[in-house]
C-alpha cells in the first residue's frame, strides 16, 4: 500500500474515507444499546442506517472513495504524464484498465493492447481527474473500497442483529424467571400467612405464637401448668329439642347453620378488649368452653389489693358469661326462639397442652375443669353457678350471689354452690355486646 503521508491541500481526494464507515458503525452500536427496544425495531433502524449510508457513499461521496482507491491502491501517477509519450501504468500487471477505457479516451488517452500501459495522445490539463479513474482491481483489492466497506458494514448489521436477538432472548428469559421467582415468593408468603391464620384459628394466640416461632418435632409435647385459672362451661340444654333432621331443615343442616351463627356471635365477644384475658378452648355440641388467666390480662386498678390483682381475670370471665346470656337473649328476640344458657364457673390450677402433631388440638385438664363442668351440668337454665370458694373471690369484685345449697357432685361429694344474682348491679355488665342495636 502506497504511503499517503504527503497530502495535497489542493487535491479533491480524501485519505480518511474509512472514517465515514467507522462513524456509521458507532451510530449502529449506539442504536443496539437501546435497552427498551425490541430486536425487530433495532434491526429495522440498522437496515435504515445501512441504506442511508449506502446512498451517501454511492451518490454523494462517490468521488472521494474513487480518489482513495487510486491514491492508496493504484499508486501515484507522476506529473510527467502530461508530457511523456509512453508511461508505464504504475507497475500493476492485473489492472483492469479496459473497464475504464471509455473514460480514459474521454481525456484523449489511448490504452495499449497489453493493458499495462497507456499513451498520451495530446497534452491534457486534467490529468488529476484521470487519476481518479485509474482504479486497481488486482490482488486482495478486487473490489473497490466503497463496496468493500459497505459489505463490511452489512456484516456489522448482521452481527448486531444477532447480538440484539440473543440479548433480548436472554433478557426475556431472565425477566420470566425473575417474575416466576417473585410469584413463587408471593405464593409462599401467602401460603405461610394462610397456615399461620389456620394455626391461630385452631389454637389460642399465645399457643399459636409458640408453634409459629419455635421449631418443634412432631413427637415433642407442648404443655403448660397454670395455678390460677378460671374455667367456664356454657351450655344450651334446649338446643337438642330444637335440632331435627326434617326435610324443612335440610336434614338438620339449617339447625347446624343456626348453631354456627350462635357460636360465631360468642367468638365476636373475644375480640373486645375487656375480654382480652379469656381464651376459647373448644365447643362440644352447643356447649361453649372458655378459660381465663392463661394470657396477660388488663392492667388492674391502682388501689386494687393483691387478691384482686391475682383474680382480675376471673371477674372478666364472669362478665363474659353474662355477655353470653345477653347474646343469646338478642338472638332469641331476632329469631323468635327461646334458647337458655346454663353456665358453670370454677377457678384453680389446670394443665394446658396440645394433643396431636398432624391435627393439633388444644385442651385443658384438671380437677378445676371437672368441677366447672359439674357446675354447668348440675346448674339451672338461665343461671350461672359457682362453688363457695369461687363466690368468695367474686364478692370482692362487687358481684352478688344467692345461695343454692349443697349439691352432690360426682367424684367430689356434696359442695356448697351459689347462683349469680343479676338483679343487683353487675360490674361491667352494661358495656354492651357486639352488633347490638342501640336502644335494645
Amino acid at each position: 500500500m502506497t504511503s499517503t503521508s504527503d497530502l495535497d491541500p489542493d487535491s479533491e481526494a480524501c485519505d480518511y474515507v474509512v472514517y465515514f464507515s467507522h462513524s456509521a458503525v458507532v451510530l449502529m452500536v449506539a442504536v443496539s444499546s437501546a435497552v427498551n427496544q425490541g430486536h425487530l425495531i433495532k434491526g429495522a433502524v440498522l437496515l435504515l442506517l445501512l441504506g442511508l449510508h449506502a446512498i451517501v457513499t454511492l451518490v454523494f461521496l462517490d468521488d472521494f472513495y474513487d480518489y482513495y482507491d487510486t491514491r492508496v491502491y493504484g499508486g501515484e501517477i507522476p506529473s510527467e504524464i502530461a508530457y511523456a509519450d509512453d508511461v508505464d501504468f504504475i507497475g500493476h500487471d492485473y489492472a483492469n484498465i479496459a473497464k475504464i477505457q471509455e473514460t480514459l479516451e474521454k481525456y484523449q488517452l489511448k490504452v495499449n493492447t497489453d493493458k499495462t500501459e497507456f499513451t498520451l495522445l495530446s497534452k491534457s490539463e486534467d490529468w488529476k481527474k484521470v487519476k481518479k479513474f485509474i482504479v486497481c482491481y488486482s490482488g486482495d483489492h478486487a473490489i473497490t473500497i466503497k463496496y468493500r466497506l459497505l459489505a463490511e458494514l452489512g456484516a456489522v448489521v448482521i452481527a448486531l442483529n444477532m447480538h440484539n436477538f440473543n440479548a433480548e432472548r436472554i433478557s426475556r428469559t431472565l425477566f420470566y424467571w425473575k417474575e416466576r421467582r417473585k410469584l413463587q415468593k408471593e405464593e409462599a408468603v401467602s401460603m405461610q400467612e394462610r397456615n399461620t391464620a389456620l394455626v391461630y384459628n385452631l389454637l389460642p394466640a399465645h399457643v399459636a405464637k409458640e408453634f409459629s416461632t419455635t421449631r418443634r418435632a412432631d413427637s415433642e409435647l407442648y404443655s403448660q401448668a397454670y395455678d390460677e385459672v378460671g374455667v367456664m362451661f356454657a351450655a344450651c340444654p334446649n338446643f337438642n329439642s330444637f335440632y331435627n333432621e326434617s326435610a324443612v331443615n335440610n336434614n338438620g343442616l339449617e339447625c347446624l347453620r343456626f348453631l354456627n351463627e350462635i357460636i360465631s356471635d360468642y367468638d365476636e365477644l373475644l375480640n373486645l378488649s375487656k375480654f382480652s384475658s379469656i381464651v376459647k378452648i373448644k365447643t362440644v355440641g352447643s356447649t361453649y368452653m372458655a378459660a381465663s388467666g392463661m394470657v396477660l390480662a388488663r392492667t388492674p386498678q391502682v388501689n386494687a389489693n393483691r387478691s384482686s390483682i391475682k383474680w382480675a381475670h376471673l371477674q372478666e370471665l364472669v362478665n363474659f358469661a353474662i355477655a353470653l346470656q345477653d347474646v343469646i337473649k338478642k338472638i332469641n328476640e331476632e329469631s323468635f326462639n327461646n334458647f337458655i344458657l346454663r353456665i358453670g364457673i370454677n377457678h384453680g390450677p389446670i394443665i394446658a397442652g396440645v394433643i396431636g402433631a398432624r391435627k393439633p388440638h388444644y385442651d385443658i385438664w384438671g380437677n378445676t375443669v371437672n368441677v366447672a363442668s359439674r357446675m354447668e351440668s348440675t346448674g339451672q337454665a338461665g343461671k350461672i353457678q359457682v362453688v363457695e370458694e369461687c363466690k368468695e373471690i367474686l364478692v370482692d369484685f362487687g358481684f352478688r350471689f344467692n345461695k343454692r345449697g349443697l349439691i352432690n357432685v360426682k367424684g367430689k361429694g356434696e359442695l356448697m354452690t351459689y347462683f349469680l344474682d343479676r338483679t343487683e348491679t353487675t360490674p361491667g355488665a352494661d358495656d354492651g355486646i357486639p352488633n347490638q342495636v342501640p336502644g335494645t
